[in-house]
């Protein structure tokens, strides 16, 4: 589970395995810097522009080229190119990723512009898996980035929920081939089973094996994998005080509180509403004090592409507003201290990244990822600490999870 000593045993590996050389992964510039504190008897290198050619990715290179110990983000992470990968398989290091990261993207390429590198011969498609192949080595132009997506064998064509007459899907993913240059890869996460980069393993044909953390005689270890549905969970549910009262009752259709449900102008009247309890609940029914709430929604996203109606400062609230955190935020104990959350969504898998991954023949379990989306930003509060907090969660597809999470039933 989230908080159960996963960082602290890669720690603990890579302080013991002096002989190994490490590429340590994470979300946030903050975790590098504790990281590279925790490791006393080795030193980590962050990526610097410091180079010749004046950006991290060289500096990346340059660190693997001197068989350096690296430490850094997954945005940096993201951007390997075919000359790390090459330089990764004549190395021997060892990942540990820091919780899973983005795999796929989508793209949308307009339809006109498709057709005519079809037409040209500049691109075809693999009828097998429906890879996208460039075949002129020799093109400088407008799709250059195309061309580099589709020479790294990662760029689909995406015909399942794909564009819009005006437009054509493509998805990129990961190059596959960074995994496969590393002598071991360690990913420190939890339910596994319900995230993309599960899928995207599946679709690779990637081997992975499952393992748990605990602690043993005062040191975190790896131990056998104790599957998650047979975990006792008894503590968890003494822990977490679930509102149930009648501020939920604006989530009780299957849809609400989801990405289209709050983007849609007809329930902009709705939003006030849904404000309106979540001040109640901290305000009125807590009592509870700003500093110690937190809560969540869409960050960016505007109500029918209005930019100046942004969902997050529509349901933003003087008892809570600066206690915003990301729905996605991951492996950070920055907001630790927090006691009292809302989490005002219902999340569900892009359409497309799912069909994407459906059409590859890969099992999706989309209720399995939203729990884990809404454990994951759960457990930046106080919980992993094992202290209580309190949680209103107004969706009640959301709430149904998380009950049937804690009682062992998901």
């Amino acid at each position: 589970m989230p908080g159960t000593g996963k960082t602290s045993k890669a720690i603990t590996m890579m302080q013991e395995n002096i002989e190994i050389n490490y590429i340590y992964i994470t979300p946030f510039l903050s975790e590098v810097d504790r990281v590279k504190k925790s490791v006393t008897n080795r030193k980590f290198y962050d990526p610097t522009n410091k180079n010749s050619k004046g950006t991290k990715l060289q500096g990346l290179k340059d660190l693997i080229l001197k068989d350096k110990d690296i430490i850094s983000t997954h945005a940096l992470f993201s951007s390997v190119d075919e000359e790390i990968i090459d330089l990764l398989k004549v190395s021997n290091y060892v990942l540990i990723l820091d919780e899973v990261m983005n795999v796929i993207e989508t793209l949308n390429l307009k339809t006109h512009d498709f057709n005519a590198l079809l037409d040209q011969g500049i691109i075809s498609i693999d009828d097998k898996e429906s890879r996208v192949v460039w075949n002129k080595e020799d093109y400088e132009g407008r799709f250059d980035d195309i061309k580099r997506l589709a020479k790294n064998n990662n760029l689909f064509y995406h015909t399942r929920n794909g564009g819009n007459g005006n437009t054509t899907l493509l998805v990129w993913t990961f190059p596959i081939q960074v995994f496969q240059s590393f002598k071991n890869t360690y990913i420190l996460t939890y339910l596994f089973n319900g995230q993309l980069q599960k899928y995207y393993y599946d679709m690779y044909e990637v081997e992975y094996n499952y393992l748990s953390v605990r602690k043993v005689n005062d040191k975190f270890e790896f131990v056998d994998y104790i599957d998650y549905k047979t975990e006792d969970r008894s503590q968890i549910r003494d822990l977490i005080n679930i509102y149930e009262g009648k501020l939920n009752n604006i989530g009780d259709e299957e849809f609400s509180l989801s990405a289209s449900w709050l983007k849609n102008p007809k329930n902009k009247d709705k939003l006030t509403k849904l404000k309106n309890n979540t001040i109640n609940y901290f305000n009125n029914i807590l009592k509870s004090k700003a500093k110690y709430n937190m809560w969540t929604t869409l960050m960016s996203e505007t109500l029918d592409n209005n930019s100046s109606a942004k969902i997050k400062t529509l349901l933003s609230g003087n008892a809570y507003s600066s206690g915003f955190v990301a729905c996605n935020c991951r492996a950070t104990n920055d907001y630790s201290h927090k006691v009292s959350c809302a989490y005002l969504l219902n999340r569900f898998l892009n359409p497309l990244d799912a069909g994407f991954f459906i059409d590859k023949g890969v099992d999706v379990n989309e209720d399995l990822w939203a729990t884990s989306e809404l454990l994951q930003w759960i457990w930046r509060s106080r919980i992993r600490n094992d202290e209580p907090i309190n949680v209103y969660i107004p969706s009640e597809r959301m709430r149904t999870l998380l009950v049937q999470y804690i009682c062992n039933e998901i």
